[in-house]
C-alpha cells in the first residue's frame, strides 16, 4: 500500500493529484482521463498507473489530500453549538458547504468512493477513520488532531466510534443523494441535524436499558 503522506509531499504524485481535481471540477468525472491527466501534469502515462490503479484510485487519493486542507479549516473555525449534536451538525455542516462549493468535483469524488472498488477500501477506511475522529471531537468538544496520528483503531471509546461512524454513515448517504440531485445543501444539512439528534438520544436510551438489565 502506498504511504500516504510519502504520496502527497512527492512533487510528481502532488502534481498529478492536482491536474486530476483542476479537471475534475472543470469538467466532472467524465473529464479525468488517466492521459489527460498524465498530459497536463507532464510526465509519463505509466507513471500515472505507477501511483494510482485507475481515475477512482486517483480521485479519492485526490480527496484525501484536499482533506488536510479541510481539516486545518475545521480546526481553526470555531465549532459552534451548546451540545454534543449541535457541535456535530456544526462540522458536518462546514463539510458539506465545502463539498457542495465544488460541486463537479464532489460528485466526482463521491462517484469514485462509490465505485465500491475493492483496491479503494483502505483509502476509504482512512478517509473514514479521520471525519469519525472529527466527529467525536466534536461531540466531545476536543481538538481530534492526536487521535489522527494513531496507525490503528482510534483511541475512543467503542461506543463513541460507533456512533460517529453512524452520523457519518447518514450524512454520506445524503451527500449521495445531494450528488443524484435529490437533495439541496440545505436539506442535506437539515437531514443530518434530524437524524445526529435521534442517533444521540436513542443512543443514551440504549446505554441506559443496558446499565439498568445490569443493576
Amino acid at each position: 500500500m502506498i504511504d500516504r503522506e510519502k504520496l502527497f509531499s512527492e512533487e510528481r504524485s502532488r502534481r498529478i493529484l492536482e491536474t486530476a481535481i483542476e479537471l475534475a471540477e472543470k469538467g466532472g468525472f467524465s473529464a479525468v482521463r488517466l492521459r489527460d491527466v498524465a498530459e497536463q501534469a507532464g510526465v509519463a502515462l505509466g507513471t500515472v498507473y505507477k501511483r494510482f490503479q485507475s481515475k477512482e484510485d486517483m480521485l479519492v487519493a485526490a480527496l484525501e489530500m484536499q482533506m488536510e486542507d479541510l481539516e486545518s479549516h475545521v480546526i481553526t473555525e470555531h465549532i459552534s453549538g451548546d451540545n454534543p449534536v449541535e457541535r456535530a451538525v456544526s462540522l458536518l455542516t462546514l463539510f458539506t458547504a465545502w463539498f457542495c462549493s465544488r460541486p463537479k468535483l464532489a460528485r466526482a469524488v463521491l462517484r469514485a468512493m462509490a465505485a465500491g472498488e475493492p483496491a479503494l477500501s483502505d483509502k476509504i477506511v482512512s478517509f473514514q477513520k479521520r471525519v469519525d475522529a472529527f466527529i467525536v471531537g466534536a461531540l466531545r468538544n476536543e481538538d481530534p488532531t492526536p487521535w489522527l496520528s494513531v496507525e490503528e483503531e482510534l483511541p475512543l471509546k467503542d461506543e463513541e466510534i460507533q456512533l460517529a461512524h453512524m452520523i457519518q454513515s447518514l450524512w454520506f448517504a445524503t451527500m449521495v443523494g445531494w450528488s443524484a440531485r435529490l437533495y439541496t445543501e440545505k436539506e442535506v444539512v437539515r437531514q443530518v441535524e434530524e437524524a445526529t439528534w435521534m442517533l444521540v438520544l436513542g443512543q443514551e436510551a440504549h446505554l441506559k436499558r443496558k446499565e439498568e438489565a445490569n443493576s
